[in-house]
């Protein structure tokens, strides 16, 4: 595809796709536009950039999505955080992750699940608000999640039941 298009336009493309046709190939469904910031991919709780074993990639997170942004002509960089970190600790590693590999440029976020929440602390507590030109959240629990509802009564049960150690 030539020329360079409306983000909005990329991420409308994207979110169909994703929405309507979960197991088809990216390529076959959607032409996706070049655009002149890199997208950044951003994983969310337990994720990963790639899986490897040996030298071998076992497994990437965002499946073939890099490749298939990229061969629009996008660069596109997929971040590496940690798995089971907070958000305030993941934000921090992508701020990091952003200076290293695309330093003071502008660039497009799109973030699942947690990835989100680290992506917004980012931008509105790490003085990343003029970087960012956009960000697309996927499954991000903006309101909480009831995994971690679950979570915390576990720990406030297991706290009222150990034993104690006096």
């Amino acid at each position: 595809m030539t020329g360079h298009h409306s983000y909005c336009e990329a991420q409308e493309a994207l979110v169909e796709f994703i929405s309507v046709h979960p197991l088809q190939r990216y390529e076959t469904l959607v032409a996706v536009p070049k655009l002149r910031a890199p997208i950044v991919l951003v994983h969310g709780l337990f994720g990963f950039d790639r899986l490897k074993l040996a030298g071998w990639t076992l497994a990437n997170y965002f499946s073939n999505l890099p490749d298939f942004l990229a061969a629009a002509g996008n660069r596109v960089l997929v971040a590496r955080m940690s798995p089971t970190g907070g958000v305030v600790e993941r934000a921090a590693q992508l701020k990091e992750f952003l200076d290293r590999e695309s330093p003071g440029e502008p660039v497009h976020l799109f973030a699942h699940s947690m990835g989100g929440l680290d992506a917004r602390y980012l931008i509105s507590k790490l003085g990343m608000a003029e970087r960012v030109l956009t960000l697309t959240t996927v499954g991000t629990p903006h309101r909480g999640t009831s995994f971690a509802d679950w979570g915390i009564k576990r720990l406030a049960l297991a706290s009222l039941i150990r034993p104690s150690t006096t």
